[in-house]
């Protein structure tokens, strides 16, 4: 949003201001030398050394009236220098008791503190209570200078009291304010029970814990680190800071502040034996990154001086505008902003809406500042222009209501103001270009802010030379500071009351001044209206702001003026075929100054056409869509107009032709958005289910239904497995219709998005097939629904090699069809096949197989093959009836002999010249003569003589192609023709189930 980038940072400082080390080591029942613990603040050192407290103490026998003690002395080593407070504290574990004594010494020396209400000296322990200690007397210790605090506990009962190890419970502060060398002090160690000194020797022990914790309420800065590391972001964020304070627990009493502002909900924990801290808080200025924890209950405050380094996470910028109303609008403009902060108006003006005195549009924007600084409102800077023509612009000026120059926009905060945009009236439709910048200035920055003083219009039209103007300048500097004033616009100079370059002004220190400026015409400048904006600016530091915009009359350039009228050619009118009533005209226009609009006429041929359909069309268009156009003929006429009102005359609009001029049509052209749909299929029909015809974009659905008759013999047709389709005789990819063969929705055919006349063609395939739930014998005696059967399964099958039965897997499995019709065929035993065209049953008394659609071979009365128990049983046809049903069929090949056994019938491929090749002897098996016939390599094809259709080698090899060579010889069925047959059957991808493990 700025017209400049300021990246402000913020280092930590180098200063060390706090460290904290405590390196803490309490081994138990055994001594393991020295523990050391160190505070290293900054300017002042100490060294607290305390060597190892587990260390045994031997009591001796005693008489009852004697109290036996041990001691110990530990040192305490202190060096300073410019002394920064801080506390030791020793921590004995709970659960126990005992005390902890420290003597004092000179006044040099460090002094002991109370620590807590009402503690009396403990010369002698309460009756009934183990605990440590200092003797009833004080003879050979320091005098009344010590305090201390002990817990009672009870021992667990036991007849001796050798084998104890205590380990007393005791806190002790003890504060240094200033110390230098070493500070000795002796650890008691006394024992009793009630009034009974302990009698028996025995060696016991103290476990002393320590941990050390500075106050740094006079220390002037510490360490830390915060997360995220350039702190708070605005409106609020959690931040992480770790400190340098070494501890093993969290103290009560937590309280942070982040740049002088309150951290919000502390939570604290212990890592890795430092204090860490979580809370929220919201953003601030950027000068102020000093981090405090104060923690009360130890007295203490931690600073940390320049914590972070301060990077501003928020901005200000355009959060909403959008349109309010307007005059001559056309449309309703659907404003935008891009990520540099220029708004995109979206606007177009269009003359004679409303009325014809101006051309204004008012937006509302929202400005939300999200940085922790107060920003200050300036004048928005603007670059908008009305296009009129391809090389002419006119200027358009802003006002700005609910907002002034020098505005404050407050930290996290927004204003919403409306910007309203104005133009001279001009006829015809025309784009704004160009946009409006925001620019607010950051207050905690020193800046120069302007604003036009007064009036900001001004004339220099005629013998006008020069026009005054002033602005309000405000320095936010510490320091007087020299700017220029400028202008935007190459138009027009910036000069002083001679006409002479205006020179450099100066604004002292922290003031506001009104300066006058004057303007005259740039050398060459031209202008295409009678008013003119200029955007002023005020440039100092290599930066510039801008102040607003002034206006001002001039003399229109004689160039602008002309008196040809636009010339328009080339104009054509085309329907939308996918939109009904949807029609666009197209064209061409020239001008020697510029087109400033267009109108059209849409004519009906032979009628009168005075009045224009449309006007008011942009001078940069070069098309118009017309929309809900009634279908019928016409011809479209397009005129233009230039900005000085030059258009085509009355004559030349009635005397119009195709040919470029003043006006200028289009051919005769007849719309129609309702297209017709035809059908050709072959046997079979086509019916409407969504009518004959359809409107442009629409679905059309229909529905083709194969021919069917009432004779037994009647051909059984399936639905075809494609279909093709032409739109406007351009033919349609199967993706950009739907057609299904088989299932509920069989035949049904749906085409969206009709944008011309359709034709459907489809042939309905005549099939050899058997009906759903046609039982097929599997070799190991069961059967199976033939809708079921797969390529795995084992077929029982009639073994022509040996006149019996054998097994043999699929060769060949046909897709499900749907088809309508079929032939119900009962025998004299009760069983019943149902077939369609022409598949085929073995006839007894002719020893052959036979097709169930020859009225010749297959009546009732006739003799054909069941297989039962494994043998051939002749059984007589007793009836055949033809059913018109819609049914699902299917077909399966064995492999080498054809044949399958439906329903106890043995049944074979429709095409029987086949299975009939060799002919058979007794038991339907082959002759001698065929292998006689297979044995001589002549009589046979080779599996490359059908590479070329794609058959796969095991098809060739099942189905036993290489013997239908003597097909050629019996019949005179060719090479050629028999590549054929299988490239529409059994290679047929519409009709074959591929292999399912290839």
């Amino acid at each position: 949003m700025q017209n400049k980038e300021r990246v402000r940072t913020r280092v930590i400082l180098e200063r060390i201001l706090f460290v904290i080390t405590v390196s803490l080591l309490i081994p138990i029942l055994k001594n393991d030398g020295d523990v050391f613990a160190t505070i290293n603040p900054s300017g002042y050192s100490a060294t607290l050394q305390v060597q190892n407290q587990n260390v045994p103490i031997e009591i001796t026998p005693a008489s009852f009236s004697d109290e036996v003690y041990a001691s110990i002395t530990r040192t305490l080593v202190v060096s300073s220098t410019g002394v920064s407070e801080y506390k030791i504290f020793a921590k004995i574990p709970s659960g126990q008791s005992g005390s902890l004594v420290l003597p004092g010494g000179t006044s040099s020396d460090p002094s002991i503190a109370q620590i807590g209400a009402n503690l009396a000296n403990a010369t002698t322990l309460n009756s009934d209570t183990w605990g440590f200690g200092i003797p009833s007397t004080t003879t050979g210790l320091p005098t009344n200078n010590f305090s201390n605090q002990y817990t009672s506990g009870t021992p667990s009962t036991s007849s001796t009291y050798a084998s104890y190890t205590l380990s007393p419970t005791y806190t002790l502060i003890r504060d240094v304010t200033s110390a230098t060398g070493n500070d000795s002090f002796t650890l008691y160690y006394g024992m009793r029970i009630g009034t009974d000194v302990l009698m028996h020797a025995g060696t016991y022990s103290s476990n002393v814990e320590y941990r050390l914790v500075v106050n740094a309420s006079n220390v002037a800065g510490g360490e830390a680190t915060i997360s995220p590391a350039s702190g708070p972001k605005a409106g609020g964020d959690v931040v992480t800071i770790t400190t340098s304070m070494m501890t093993d627990s969290v103290p009560d009493g937590i309280s942070v502040t982040v740049g002088g502002r309150t951290c919000n909900s502390p939570s604290s924990s212990v890592s890795s034996g430092v204090l860490v801290i979580t809370c929220t808080v919201q953003s601030h200025h950027p000068g102020a990154t000093d981090v405090v924890v104060n923690v009360s209950s130890l007295g203490m405050t931690y600073t940390i001086t320049g914590g972070y380094t301060y990077i501003e996470t928020g901005e200000v910028k355009i959060t909403n505008i959008q349109y309010v109303s307007g005059v001559n609008v056309k449309g309703t403009p659907s404003p935008s902003v891009d990520n540099n902060g220029n708004i995109d108006f979206d606007l177009t003006f269009q003359g004679g809406l409303d009325n014809n005195s101006t051309l204004q549009a008012t937006y509302q924007l929202t400005v939300t500042n999200t940085t922790s600084d107060d920003y200050t409102f300036t004048a928005p800077a603007s670059n908008l222009t009305l296009r009129i023509s391809q090389n002419e612009v006119r200027d358009i000026s802003y006002t700005l209501s609910g907002i002034s120059v020098g505005d404050i926009i407050q930290s996290n905060s927004s204003v919403t103001f409306n910007i309203i945009l104005n133009a001279d009236y001009v006829s015809g439709e025309h784009g704004v270009e160009g946009g409006v910048e925001v620019n607010p200035v950051d207050q905690s920055i020193s800046n120069l802010i302007g604003s036009i003083h007064g009036s900001n219009t001004g004339n220099l039209s005629g013998n006008n030379n020069l026009t005054s103007f002033q602005i309000d300048v405000e320095s936010s500097f510490d320091e007087s500071k020299s700017f220029t004033i400028g202008t935007l616009d190459p138009d027009f100079e910036i000069v002083d009351s001679n006409g002479n370059a205006l020179g450099a002004q100066t604004i002292a220190a922290n003031t506001t001044g009104t300066y006058t400026f004057y303007m005259k015409k740039a050398s060459g400048a031209a202008f295409a209206s009678e008013t003119a904006t200029a955007g002023i600016i005020i440039s100092y530091d290599s930066e510039y702001t801008n102040v607003g915009e002034v206006k001002i009359t001039v003399d229109k350039d004689p160039s602008y003026v002309d008196s040809q009228a636009p010339i328009i050619s080339s104009v054509t009118a085309t329907k939308n075929k996918t939109v009904s009533g949807e029609a666009t005209v197209s064209w061409t226009g020239t001008d020697n100054v510029g087109v400033a609009s267009y109108s059209i006429y849409r004519c009906v041929p032979n009628t009168s056409c005075n009045t224009p359909t449309v006007t008011g069309i942009s001078g940069t268009a070069s098309s118009y869509t017309f929309t809900n156009v009634p279908a019928g003929t016409y011809y479209f006429i397009v005129v233009g107009y230039d900005d000085e009102g030059n258009t085509a005359t009355q004559n030349e609009i009635d005397d119009v032709k195709t040919s470029p001029g003043p006006a200028s049509k289009s051919a005769d052209t007849t719309l129609s958005w309702s297209y017709s749909v035809s059908g050709s299929i072959t046997n079979g029909s086509l019916s409407h289910t969504s009518g004959s015809t359809v409107n442009a974009g629409g679905t059309y659905e229909g529905k083709i239904t194969p021919r069917s008759s009432s004779g037994i013999f009647s051909t059984s047709y399936g639905y075809p497995d494609t279909i093709s389709v032409t739109m406007d005789g351009v033919p349609l990819n199967a993706s950009e219709y739907s057609y299904t063969s088989s299932g509920t929705n069989a035949g049904v055919v749906q085409i969206p998005n009709a944008s011309g006349n359709i034709v459907i063609e489809a042939t309905c395939p005549e099939e050899a097939c058997l009906i759903e739930g046609t039982l097929v014998a599997l070799a190991n005696g069961t059967k199976k629904p033939i809708e079921d059967i797969t390529y795995h399964d084992l077929l029982k099958v009639w073994n022509y090699n040996i006149g019996n039965v054998g097994a043999e897997y699929p060769a060949w499995i046909e897709k499900q069809k749907t088809m309508v019709g079929y032939r119900l065929t009962r025998l004299s035993d009760g069983t019943e096949l149902k077939t369609t065209g022409w598949h085929g049953v073995f006839d007894v008394d002719a020893n052959e197989f036979i097709s169930v659609d020859n009225p010749e071979r297959f009546y009732p009365g006739i003799k054909i093959y069941k297989v039962e128990n494994d043998i051939l049983v002749p059984v007589t046809v007793e009836s055949i009836e033809y059913i018109e049903e819609e049914v699902n069929v299917y077909h399966v090949v064995s492999r080498q002999y054809y044949n399958i056994i439906a329903n106890d019938i043995l049944t074979t491929d429709g095409t029987v010249m086949l299975s009939n090749l060799y002919g058979f002897d007794e038991n339907i098996k082959w002759p001698e003569t065929r292998n006689q016939i297979i044995s001589n390599p002549d009589n046979l094809y080779t599996y490359e003589d059908f590479e070329d259709i794609g058959m796969p080698r095991r098809m060739f090899d099942e189905l036993r192609v290489h013997e239908a060579k003597y097909l050629d010889v019996k019949y005179g069925l060719t090479l050629e023709m028999f590549k054929a047959y299988l490239l529409k059957n059994q290679l047929n991808p519409h009709m074959w189930l591929p292999y399912d493990d290839e």
